[in-house]
């Protein structure tokens, strides 16, 4: 949804910003590849991609912080709660029983 979002700002650019915001929109369409791998990794219960969620989900605690600070409060608050619940999910001993990590 934020790619194509960003796609629409990239049409409507002025000419001399152009290359950043098409370089930012690479970059956030290669972020979403990349979480659809690890999830897709993750529902094959495969224990090479716990560490990768992990890191996943300590850019939505910085992005929840980032928020907090500068934009919408609640909306930060819920990324930061939604990034901890996650990542101690992630590392919980059911999880790493189910990924073979015991």
């Amino acid at each position: 949804m934020l790619s194509a979002y960003l796609l629409v700002l990239d049409f409507t650019a002025e000419a001399g910003s152009i290359a950043v915001a098409a370089s930012l929109t690479a970059f956030t369409v290669l972020g979403a590849i990349a979480v659809v791998f690890v999830a897709r990794a993750l529902a094959r219960r495969s224990a090479h991609a716990r560490g990768p969620a992990i890191v996943v989900q300590l850019f939505v605690i910085a992005s929840g912080g980032f928020l907090l600070q500068t934009g919408t409060a609640w909306v930060g608050a819920l990324l930061m709660v939604f990034g901890v619940g996650v990542g101690l999910l992630c590392v919980v001993p059911p999880t790493t029983r189910a990924l073979g990590l015991d």
